[in-house]
């Protein structure tokens, strides 16, 4: 799955304010995924499950995180679905893996738009 759309999202915005955002979106996935979703999860709350995923599939397209994003959709999807919620538990760690792999070829990407 290959995103197009982040050219058009971030064309004509300065190097300095597309990094700010990037800074942003990473801080806060990072820290919800570590402290907020394993708590949601034991209190099997959905809806801010459901939530958390859909709020990320933005950001996730924005920055190029094809696998990142179709992981969220399908997430939410199964939420939505009336999925248990004890699935996010096993995958948790893989999801957090998955997140920080995308992060980091994000950040790569950027250094070298940057250099150029």
């Amino acid at each position: 799955m290959k995103n197009t759309e982040t050219a058009d999202v971030f064309a004509g915005m300065p190097k300095s304010r597309v990094l700010k955002m990037w800074r942003l979106y990473r801080r806060e996935t990072e820290a919800l995924l570590r402290q907020s979703v394993p708590n949601w999860i034991l209190q099997e709350n959905r809806d801010l499950l459901r939530n958390f995923f859909h709020s990320r599939q933005d950001g996730g397209t924005g920055f190029r995180m094809a696998a990142w994003t179709s992981a969220c959709r399908k997430l939410e999807e199964h939420l939505l679905a009336g999925g248990q919620i004890a699935l996010l538990t096993s995958r948790l760690l893989e999801l957090q893996n998955l997140f920080e792999e995308e992060a980091s070829s994000v950040d790569r990407r950027l250094a070298e738009k940057r250099n150029d």
